[in-house]
């Protein structure tokens, strides 16, 4: 059970020490406590096995971002707000529908145990990453998608504004570097690497328009496997 727990909330190959503490503190709580799930999830989040991606990312550590996780990340990060001329119910209710593209459809898992098994393989490894059971091109598409219709505000009935008087637009205009300090922090808990920063930054030098280098900074960073896979 606990390593259930791990591998949903931190990451999909836990160590058998890192198993094995979560399973000492659901026998006991520390207070002769046996089953406090309290007790058990908050251990299971702040074990350094855990805690061990805060700086940088650790190869082979974390988890993937299932659809619906990534697309209500997404659409929070960038405050995705009901249009003026839609209600808010039918904006937040079309929603599910963006996962579902991904094979994710909200409340409709096809078991008890979820939308993808406990154990998947990941292809020529060693590694076990069940929510790659969702990561086929066609989810993949779907995801590319969904990123270029929400950076463009072609959302139907959701509003995504970064236009150039819009905050991000803003710190585009001020500079490149705040624009990237600004989205490292919100989407990568300021981990991006070197590497990312610099190919982000080369493909926004020659794009003049501050709106359009947003939306470009944006898109590169959600679609990323930086940003698709959660340290």
């Amino acid at each position: 059970m606990t390593r259930q727990l791990i591998t949903h909330l931190v990451k999909s190959n836990p160590s058998p020490a890192y198993i094995s503490r979560m399973a000492a503190v659901f026998a006991n709580d520390g207070t002769g406590v046996r089953g406090n799930m309290a007790a058990v999830i908050k251990a299971i989040l702040l074990d350094p096995e855990a805690r061990a991606g805060d700086v940088a990312p650790v190869e082979n550590d974390g988890y993937l971002r299932e659809p619906i996780l990534w697309t209500a990340n997404v659409l929070r990060a960038l405050n995705a707000v009901p249009k003026a001329s839609v209600t808010t119910n039918a904006a937040y209710t079309a929603i599910p529908s963006f996962s579902a593209n991904q094979q994710e459809p909200a409340l409709y898992q096809p078991s008890v145990f979820n939308f993808y098994p406990a154990s998947f393989p990941l292809q020529d490894s060693s590694l076990n990453a069940p929510q790659f059971a969702l990561e086929t091109s066609a989810t993949i598409m779907a995801k590319l998608t969904l990123a270029s219709s929400a950076v463009n505000n072609l959302l139907g009935g959701l509003t995504v504004d970064l236009s150039a008087t819009s905050p991000w637009g803003q710190l585009a205009t001020a500079s490149n570097d705040m624009l990237l300090d600004e989205l490292n922090n919100l989407f990568l808990h300021g981990t991006m690497s070197t590497q990312m920063r610099s190919a982000i930054e080369s493909a926004l030098s020659g794009i003049t328009d501050p709106a359009q280098r947003v939306r470009t900074a944006v898109y590169l960073v959600i679609t990323s496997s930086d940003y698709k896979v959660i340290h």
